[in-house]
């Protein structure tokens, strides 16, 4: 569980990335993220050792909880 905040100092921002150490062998794995407005989302991850890329776009169509 990951909590993501953005902005940071004057004129500059946080990367809004989190980064989640899991053993080899543990894919598939399964992604829920949760905005801030209770839009959900889920993705599943086949192999481990890539970045997966979640944007507030793609889980427009989700319901929120």
């Amino acid at each position: 569980r990951r909590w993501m905040a953005g902005g940071g100092p004057f004129q500059s921002n946080n990367a809004p990335e989190a980064h989640f150490g899991l053993p080899k062998g543990s894919a598939p794995v399964k992604v829920d993220v949760r905005f801030p407005d209770g839009t959900t989302t889920t993705q599943s991850v086949d192999s481990l050792g890539r970045r997966l890329v979640v944007d507030r776009a793609s889980a427009a169509t989700s319901r929120p909880r």
